[in-house]
This record gives structure tokens, C-alpha cells and sequence, in this order.
């Protein structure tokens, strides 16, 4: 794969998934990007991104990836925080509070995605059974928290 040296690179799925958070905020920074988009399905069994995933130069060959002229990186979490960082950083928490806070409702909201997930992907009724029976509890806890900052936001007065 070539890099073009303008224009940083995702690497990811042909899906939504992991991704597109990711999308979605290089849309919100307006950032011009190329995307690399793998296949994934049994059939071809992964082929073209485990014939490339070791020779990205990545320290954790995974998907999705980010690369540019600073950075190779692999892990969602670690391409949105890079890219609030380098790119706007009053979209990162402001103090140690809203950093708690932060990593708080990531928990959450990580737990619920992932509850989401396994209901996609296995469709079982053990699955939706789980969901809901965890997610309103969770969804309920996120309110109270938003409550109890008397803000309208998860980590207070303003979308960060």
C-alpha cells in the first residue's frame, strides 16, 4: 500500500463497527483523509489485511488503524483521542474531574456497545435477553450522573 505523503490514512473494516466514530469526528475536524476499507467475510478469510497487517509498520498490527506524518496507531480509542488532541483539543476534558468523568462514561458506553455487538453479531435471545436487561439500568445510571452535574451533557456544559 502506498502512502500518499498529503493525505493521513484510516484503515479499517468494510463496516460500520469500531470505525465509524472515527469517521465521524475526521468529519466533524474536517479532515481531508484517504480510506483503506479491508473485507472482511469468511469466504476470503481476512486475506488482504493479513497479507498487509505486518508490513504497516504499526507497533500492534490491528484495525482500525491511523497513519500520518506523526503517528502510526492502532486501537479506536487511542486514533480519537490522538485526533481531539492534535486537531482540536478543547474536545478533550478541560481537568482531572472531567478526565474521571471521561473515562467513567467511556466504561459505560463501552459496555453498552459491546452488549449492542454481541446482539448483531449472534442474534441468540441470551443476548437480547442480556441487553435488556443491562441497558436500561445503564442508560438510567447515565442519567442520574447527568443530573447530578446539572449539565445537559455527560462531562458538563458544553459537547467535549
Amino acid at each position: 500500500m502506498s502512502l500518499s505523503k498529503s493525505k493521513p490514512v484510516l484503515g479499517y473494516w468494510h463496516i460500520r463497527g469500531f470505525g465509524q466514530p472515527i469517521r465521524f469526528l475526521l468529519k466533524y475536524l474536517q479532515i481531508d483523509y484517504e480510506e483503506k476499507q479491508y473485507e472482511c467475510n469468511l469466504e476470503i478469510k481476512y486475506k488482504e489485511w493479513d497479507t498487509v497487517k505486518d508490513t504497516l509498520g504499526l507497533a500492534f498490527p490491528n484495525l482500525p488503524y491511523w497513519i500520518d506524518e506523526k503517528v502510526k496507531l492502532t486501537e479506536s480509542r487511542a486514533i480519537i483521542k490522538y485526533l481531539a488532541e492534535e486537531y482540536d483539543p478543547s474536545l478533550l476534558p478541560q481537568n482531572t474531574t472531567e478526565n474521571h468523568n471521561a473515562n467513567m462514561v467511556d466504561g459505560v458506553v463501552t459496555d453498552i456497545w459491546l452488549l449492542l455487538v454481541d446482539v448483531g453479531y449472534s442474534n441468540s435471545n441470551e443476548s437480547i435477553q442480556e441487553y435488556t436487561r443491562i441497558v436500561p439500568k445503564k442508560l438510567h445510571q447515565m442519567s442520574a450522573f447527568m443530573t447530578t452535574l446539572g449539565n445537559p451533557w455527560c462531562l458538563g456544559p458544553k459537547v467535549n
